[in-house]
């Protein structure tokens, strides 16, 4: 039997001792658990222990006095969740979640490399270019036009090299020629960087986009059913202070958590449990999605992202006119190229390329 047992250490990935001493107390006499927050059992034990961060001696010390003088039936309940959970999540049901994990994990891998074209021969397009009486020629910005970087250096202006601004000018200001940029940079970085190319810009990961040769930005969602962005900014500030190499990037209407730089798993640990606050809190009921990739965890609107504006976008531009006279988009002298960094699973923009002029007709497409 213990009152209290402290198992804070700075830094751990599985700390069996808080398993073991919840499964060994008697209910009559159960104590209560004092456990750090950086510590691999945090995330499956938090609504059994008092949590807190080492490094606050103030808290520590609250803690602790707080364990002490813990009514018998707040004791209780912290006791049976943890005792049950120990008993439930078993090392069993562990390896078996880690071997199903891993096998997803190689699944996707495969689908992945399925999904990489092969190299381009160089004389296809360029002839097909020249042949084709339409053009609609859809790029990637970063690890296409420049190379790709960390979401650190998003405040950064990318520069494009000479030869390849001249180039992309004489492509986009062939009257034949539509052209439309995707990025997830910020709209100010994109304008400053193409600003000079009369072409299409989707920018912050398809939240809005600007027309050819316009000035004005318009945004694909409604910027004031935004009120869950105060919240969630809250949280991430919470996480960023206790994991050393993350940083927050805000945009119009949205905001990532970004970790890039980041040592060991520390960070991706953390993520997790960011993410159990996020849904469980302002995003419970709101109108916005989180987007989980390598390295960072994003909160944008419900139903934004690049291959949606994407289709809107080529509604516009290849459907039939006002008169309805049929598109000229669809005939066969007509050139589609999409060339971009498009994998991640929620930015299916080659797909929905290949869809939208599959149909074979605009009217169908619209």
């Amino acid at each position: 039997h213990a009152d209290v047992m402290i198992d804070t250490p700075l830094r751990d990935v599985l700390s069996r001792s808080a398993q073991e001493f919840l499964f060994c107390q008697e209910e009559s006499e159960c104590g209560v658990l004092i456990l750090s927050e950086f510590s691999g059992s945090a995330q499956s034990l938090r609504a059994a222990a008092l949590t807190v961060n080492p490094w606050d001696t103030n808290a520590f010390a609250d803690a602790i006095e707080e364990a002490l003088e813990m009514e018998l039936h707040d004791r209780l309940e912290l006791h049976r969740y943890g005792r049950r959970y120990v008993r439930e999540y078993s090392l069993k049901h562990w390896a078996t979640n880690f071997l199903d994990e891993l096998l997803t994990a190689e699944r996707e891998c495969e689908n992945e490399r399925v999904q990489i074209p092969p190299p381009l021969p160089h004389d296809l397009p360029v002839n097909a270019m020249r042949k084709a009486s339409r053009r609609l020629v859809i790029l990637g910005f970063a690890g296409t036009l420049v190379p790709q970087r960390s979401r650190m250096m998003n405040t950064i202006l990318p520069k494009l090299s000479p030869s390849l601004m001249d180039n992309l000018l004489a492509i986009a200001e062939d009257p034949a020629t539509t052209v439309v940029i995707i990025s997830g940079l910020a709209r100010e970085t994109l304008a400053q960087a193409l600003g000079r190319v009369p072409c299409w810009i989707i920018a912050e990961s398809g939240l809005c986009y600007r027309e050819p040769g316009a000035e004005e930005w318009h945004s694909s969602v409604d910027p004031s059913d935004a009120e869950w962005l105060g919240p969630v900014k809250e949280i991430m500030e919470y996480f960023t202070a206790r994991t050393p190499g993350s940083s927050i990037v805000e945009m119009t209407s949205s905001i990532s958590w970004i970790y890039p730089n980041t040592q060991g798993d520390h960070a991706a640990i953390q993520s997790k449990d960011l993410l159990v606050h996020l849904w469980a809190g302002p995003l419970l009921s709101a109108p916005a999605e989180v987007v989980v990739e390598k390295g960072a965890v994003t909160v944008r609107p419900t139903g934004a992202g690049k291959a949606q504006l994407l289709e809107r976008i080529l509604q516009q531009v290849c459907c039939e006119d006002s008169l309805g006279r049929p598109s000229p988009w669809f005939h066969t002298d007509t050139l589609v190229v999409c060339l971009g960094d498009f994998l991640m699973r929620e930015e299916d923009v080659f797909a929905t390329v290949t869809r939208f002029f599959e149909r074979g007709s605009p009217r169908a497409a619209a």
